[in-house]
């Protein structure tokens, strides 16, 4: 299974966190493992939602939005609790 580097993590927190031009407010944003993949995904109040995140069909899920809608966190502390979150969902994930 392909981990997920702190990069890619720091990235894609950094998008969610940035102002959209549409003014979407955020709903839902992780990471699942899906057919051993694991992808993050981002949704936002009145988009649509991963499909697979919407029909729960991930094999494990975790969800970090408290990381990517606020600043209690900076970039960095929030990139390594998440990537700590996602590497536990892997770790649980392959002990099955």
């Amino acid at each position: 299974m392909k981990k997920v580097t702190k990069k890619e993590v720091r990235e894609f927190l950094k998008e969610c966190r940035e102002d959209n031009p549409f003014g979407w407010r955020l709903w839902r944003c992780g990471a699942f493992i899906y057919n051993d993949k694991v992808s993050l995904f981002v949704a936002y109040h009145g988009q649509g939602l991963n499909e697979i995140v919407y029909n729960q069909k991930y094999d494990d899920i975790v969800e970090f939005e408290d990381l990517c809608n606020t600043y209690e966190y900076n970039l960095k502390t929030a990139t390594n609790i998440a990537h700590e979150q996602i590497k536990n969902m892997i770790e649980n994930y392959l002990e099955k």
